[in-house]
């Protein structure tokens, strides 16, 4: 569907080969930005190594959904928004999550209401 033969490997992890890297980027971001694909919530875990890797590259150009991104660096304001965050448990990470995507946690455990932004 996204036109992605050749960039798993028989293991299925993604290809080393940077052409296959730029490859399902694209599609990621293409599919990102699909025509009434919205809601969509996009997670880049541990971005710390800011000196070598561009993540710019990664980031959807529409506004259709969310981007979170973690790390423990300060300095990285110019992505958009920054939420200090010392280490919380997990009820609290949930609010937090919930919170960036515009819903609450409801009193029930996987319970949510969409809040108004």
């Amino acid at each position: 569907m996204m036109g992605l033969g050749g960039v798993l490997n028989t293991n299925g992890q993604i290809s080393s080969d940077s052409a296959a890297e730029a490859r399902l980027t694209g599609a990621v971001k293409n599919w990102l930005a699909t025509r009434h694909n919205e809601g969509w919530l996009l997670i880049l875990d541990n971005y710390d190594d800011v000196d070598t890797v561009d993540i710019s590259l990664l980031l959807p150009t529409c506004d259709a959904g969310n981007v979170i991104i973690t790390s423990r660096k300060s300095n990285l304001r110019s992505l958009g928004k920054t939420v200090a965050i010392e280490e919380i448990d997990e009820k609290a990470a949930m609010v937090v999550l919930a919170k960036s995507v515009g819903k609450e946690v409801l009193e029930g455990e996987g319970e949510y209401q969409r809040t108004h932004r």
